[in-house]
């Protein structure tokens, strides 16, 4: 190996393990999420509920299914049934 080649490559490790010590900060400085009972991290690294359960505070807390209805596609909501229509927290059959 010539010596000119091994300063190229010493040079590359010197730039490399600069860059390394530049970004130790940036990596140290990201806080860890406290993901609470019944929920996971969404991928930004916030903390989301999980399926059938609806935020309350810091926590989250089982949503409420209603007779005759059944979870929408968020999953944090529901919708009635067919042939069911809502009424405030309740589903009542429909009247034609």
């Amino acid at each position: 190996m010539t010596t000119r080649r091994r300063r190229r490559i010493h040079l590359s490790e010197r730039l490399l393990f600069a860059l390394v010590l530049a970004s130790g900060p940036a990596i140290a400085s990201v806080q860890p999420v406290t993901v609470p009972l019944h929920a996971h991290a969404n991928k930004f690294g916030r903390s989301e509920c999980d399926r059938g359960y609806r935020k309350n505070g810091a926590s989250c807390a089982r949503l409420a299914l209603p007779t005759n209805s059944h979870l929408d596609d968020s999953g944090a909501a529901w919708d009635c049934d067919s042939g069911y229509e809502r009424n405030v927290a309740s589903c009542i059959a429909r009247t034609n």
